[in-house]
């Protein structure tokens, strides 16, 4: 009975172990969707603006404009 204890023990320890290193996982993979959630609104800010400014200019082309 003492040997399928410490057994028993030593199995719920390493179940503990596991589930915080599972929960360290998750909240880094938070952190980093939350990064780039702000980067991907940041490079949109930034590709509208670059939008604006070329739509000021006009190519021309053989034929037309651009």
């Amino acid at each position: 009975i003492a040997d399928a204890s410490r057994i028993q023990a030593d199995s719920v320890s390493q179940i503990q172990n596991r589930v915080i290193q599972i929960s360290e996982v998750v909240q880094t993979n938070a952190a980093t969707a939350e990064e780039s959630a702000t980067s991907a609104t940041e490079l949109q800010t930034q590709a509208q603006a670059l939008r604006e400014s070329v739509h000021k200019f006009k190519l021309h082309r053989e034929g037309g404009f651009y």
